[in-house]
C-alpha cells in the first residue's frame, strides 16, 4: 500500500509522500498544513441536553459559481455528523 500523496504548489517538491518533512524554517510541513487547511475551513457547533443533540454548521458558498459544502451528514436515523473545516478531510468519514 503506496503512502497517500499531497500537493504542495509553496515547495519546491511538487509530491510529497506522508513521511515527516522539515521545511527550511525548522518547521513541520503537516503541522503547517493542517494550520492552513483550519484557516480555509468552517466552524460547525453541537448543542446537547438531557433530550435533544443541535447541530449547527453555515451554509455559504467559498465563490459566486461554487455551490455550497454540505456540512452536515446523516448517517443513520439516529447517527449524525458535522464537519468542522475543510469538507474534502472529512469526505472519508462521511
Amino acid at each position: 500500500m503506496s503512502a497517500p500523496l499531497l500537493y504542495t504548489p509553496n515547495l519546491n517538491l511538487s509530491i510529497i509522500s506522508s513521511n515527516t518533512i522539515f521545511l527550511p524554517q525548522g518547521h513541520l510541513h503537516q503541522v503547517e498544513y493542517v494550520l492552513e487547511a483550519i484557516k480555509q475551513g468552517s466552524a460547525s457547533v453541537g448543542l446537547r441536553n438531557k433530550t435533544h443533540v443541535l447541530l449547527l454548521a453555515p451554509k455559504h458558498s467559498t465563490g459566486k459559481l461554487a455551490s455550497y459544502q454540505k456540512k452536515l451528514t446523516q448517517i443513520d436515523d439516529h447517527i449524525g455528523i458535522a464537519i468542522a473545516g475543510l469538507t474534502s478531510d472529512a469526505q472519508v468519514l462521511s
